[in-house]
């Protein structure tokens, strides 16, 4: 669910997030009945739930430097979502060099030690209401427990992605660097779950489940990460030149929806075709475009009626590679899922 922009950044909430606030405020109570044992279920209330929200606005600050740094340093951001185990920034591209990463990594656990480090120290000050004062401390606590942890060398987490930075500026070689980082997170998030069922078995602590989760999470998005990297990087090495379709069938503008889903997507299989119209390359028709069409009006609307121009579709040129190409068409997701190629006889 959206609910906002900000510097032009979506910020979405998963349904998910829901338990964030649950078990956030639970914990948060806990901490201060603690501290005041005699304390009402409305204050517990209200303590739980001031802190959980100011925690998501701690997470949307970390998340929203990275963000800001990425798009300083030409890296699009499309968007940051809450979801079960925090935020993430969705960044299109991964950055050119190891000092851009370097940057973009450090700067959010970076910012919650210095928003815990404000917090926690305003909660030294001699204030007359005990309520402000462990709201402060608490929140103090969870931001720096938040840097600290995401500094942890576990790709790929912040602190995982520095390690492969420091590895790509040394070695020269991102492939290299990721596979020596993911190691490393894997190894990490097996420690996790190792000492989460420790915590279990032996101490019959029920919350090592969560680290045995974090853990389990952490060794796939390691996995997932390097498979990207890899493939990422393989494309590298390939010419858009040698990959686009040149035998790409054109439809007419003056055939109905109904005639182009007989003669066309049924015979050939496409999510979408090139339209012409008085012998010119016009625009695009998508599949999806036509089920927004009800039945009964497909025999009465035409092609050229629902086509995008051609004019709002991505071009890209000839030359380029495959990881270029790529971020292109990351960078236009949700508008098309095709690029044109400009070549000096013509589109592709």
């Amino acid at each position: 669910m959206k609910i906002g922009k900000i510097k032009g950044i979506s910020i979405k909430i998963h349904y998910s997030t829901l338990l964030i606030i649950i078990l956030a405020g639970y914990s948060a109570s806990s901490f201060y009945r603690l501290f005041i044992p005699e304390s009402s279920i409305l204050e517990l209330i209200a303590f739980g739930l001031l802190s959980s929200l100011i925690i998501l606005i701690s997470i949307l600050a970390h998340e929203l430097m990275h963000s800001i740094i990425s798009m300083k340093n030409g890296i699009d951001v499309k968007e940051i979502e809450f979801y079960f185990f925090g935020g993430v920034s969705k960044i299109l591209d991964e950055p050119e060099d190891g000092t851009t990463e370097i940057k973009i990594a450090v700067v959010g656990p970076v910012t919650s030690l210095i928003i815990g480090g404000m917090l926690m120290g305003l909660s030294f000050f001699p204030l007359t209401n005990v309520f402000i004062g462990l709201t402060f401390f608490y929140l103090g606590f969870v931001n720096i427990s938040l840097g600290l942890f995401n500094l942890l060398p576990a790709f790929p987490m912040d602190g995982g992605r520095v390690l492969r930075a420091i590895l790509w500026n040394k070695r020269k070689d991102i492939i290299s660097a990721t596979r020596t980082a993911t190691k490393v997170g894997r190894f990490i998030g097996a420690s996790l779950i190792g000492w989460g069922f420790i915590q279990v078995f032996l101490f019959g602590a029920l919350g090592g489940f969560w680290l045995v989760i974090m853990g389990s999470l952490l060794r796939q998005n390691a996995t997932e990460s390097y498979q990207q990297t890899k493939l990422i990087e393989s494309l590298s090495y390939i010419k858009v030149d040698d990959i686009m379709n040149r035998l790409y069938p054109l439809i007419s503008g003056d055939l109905t929806i109904a005639e182009a889903i007989f003669r066309y997507f049924m015979n050939y299989r496409r999510q979408h075709f090139l339209v012409e119209i008085d012998g010119d390359l016009a625009g695009i028709l998508n599949l999806e475009k036509i089920k927004d069409i009800p039945m009964q009006r497909r025999k009465e609307t035409y092609v050229r009626d629902i086509m995008q121009p051609i004019e709002g579709v991505p071009h890209i040129k000839q030359k380029i590679d495959g990881k270029q190409a790529l971020k292109e068409l990351r960078k236009h997701k949700g508008r098309s899922d095709l690029l044109l190629v400009e070549s000096k006889e013509n589109s592709s």
